[in-house]
């Protein structure tokens, strides 16, 4: 039996949100209304052009946000007196 923790259960529901979405505007007729002089195979490459640019930035969110978070774990916060904070880096 497979178990996939929530994180990643959302990650991947976001991919086939994006690709369900990507299919739902295939199959309607806004790209037609969007570029009327297109045909299908330009149509087909305009919807996968608009996936595969979605999952990129995904991959790039999800890229930065962990990132973010391993720097974040490597600063801590000290409080000084009454007047604000003070930075240092844990090595």
């Amino acid at each position: 039996m497979v178990v996939i923790d929530l994180q990643h259960g959302l990650e991947l529901m976001s991919i086939i949100a994006v690709m369900v979405n990507c299919a739902l505007i295939g199959m309607s007729d806004l790209a037609d209304r969007l570029f009327p002089g297109w045909g299908t195979a330009g149509r087909i490459i305009f919807i996968v052009l608009l996936e595969v640019t979605a999952l990129f930035t995904l991959l790039m969110d999800h890229i930065i946000i962990n990132a973010c978070l391993i720097l974040a774990d490597s600063v801590e916060f000290y409080i000084v007196g009454d007047f604000g904070f003070e930075l240092s880096t844990v090595i």
